[in-house]
């Protein structure tokens, strides 16, 4: 299913491309002099915009604007990672935190929607481990290494553009699926 495949490589590249943040976040932070409780708090304050979020998303009707929100996902976690890479201010950081409910929860709900929205019962379970596999693991393993190397080599952060590159590269193939499902 040419669709199914192109749902979950273009959302597992922009749920993969949190690898930097959860990987390097921390240390990068520390760099700005942030101490470990205005770190853990910005780590809370996205987890809580994701739980507001799934809190609200079912008064959504997701159907009928399904791949632009993924596009609309891809824009939001690109700019989610330029933020976080030029921003050093720890109450503008806690704003760029609120977009992991986007980022990540709009993201993972829409993979979960269009399973079981579009998938055969008896391949729902299949699909849900190809996502997981693909999303993180293989693409999430990739580029958290590719961060753990453009941190190594630059400890300025830069891997948090190379993140919004991915998230770019999904808003693409989203917007060429018409000639990709072809």
């Amino acid at each position: 299913d040419k669709k199914f495949l192109t749902v979950i490589v273009s959302c597992g590249l922009i749920l993969a491309s949190h690898a930097m943040y959860y990987s390097f976040s921390a240390i990068y932070w520390r760099q700005f002099q942030f101490n470990l409780f205005h770190i853990g708090f910005l780590w809370f304050w996205g987890v809580f915009a994701e739980i507001i979020f799934f809190l609200l998303i079912d008064k959504t009707k997701i159907r009928n604007i399904f791949f632009q929100a993924i596009f609309f996902t891809g824009i939001i976690s690109s700019l989610r990672w330029v933020l976080t890479y030029f921003v050093t201010n720890f109450f503008l950081l806690i704003a760029i935190q609120s977009l992991h409910a986007f980022s990540f929860g709009l993201c993972h709900y829409l993979v979960i929607y269009y399973i079981f929205s579009n998938i055969s019962e008896k391949n729902k379970l299949t699909a849900i481990s190809l996502y997981h596999a693909l999303s993180s693991g293989v693409m999430m393993t990739i580029l958290t290494i590719l961060s753990g190397y453009s941190f190594n080599h630059s400890t300025n952060g830069i891997g948090f553009l190379i993140m919004a590159m991915c998230c770019l590269i999904s808003t693409l193939l989203i917007y060429f699926r018409g000639y990709i499902l072809k």
